[in-house]
């Protein structure tokens, strides 16, 4: 039951947006860290650790992804980004 769990957990981990694609989308959103604090909801400090490389909990994780999709960002396997029209 456990292996399962962490399973799925590092499925969810490797579908959703990686540090390096979060600065990236913000850059080309010219989304501010703090824009980006006040659309998810997640503390500064934790954005500025993943983007940076850093574990953070999935649910942060997911609150970022959620925020970036909304504003028009696509991720697609392999860590192309893709930008609204």
């Amino acid at each position: 039951m456990i292996r399962e769990t962490n399973s799925k957990i590092l499925k969810l981990k490797n579908e959703m947006v990686s540090g390096r694609q979060c600065a990236a989308a913000r850059a080309w959103l010219r989304m501010s860290q703090v824009d980006l604090v006040e659309l998810s909801g997640v503390y500064r400090l934790q954005i500025i650790d993943f983007e940076r490389g850093k574990e953070i909990k999935l649910k942060f994780q997911a609150k970022i992804d959620e925020a970036l999709i909304a504003q028009g960002i696509t991720f697609s396997e392999g860590g192309a980004i893709s930008l609204p029209r």
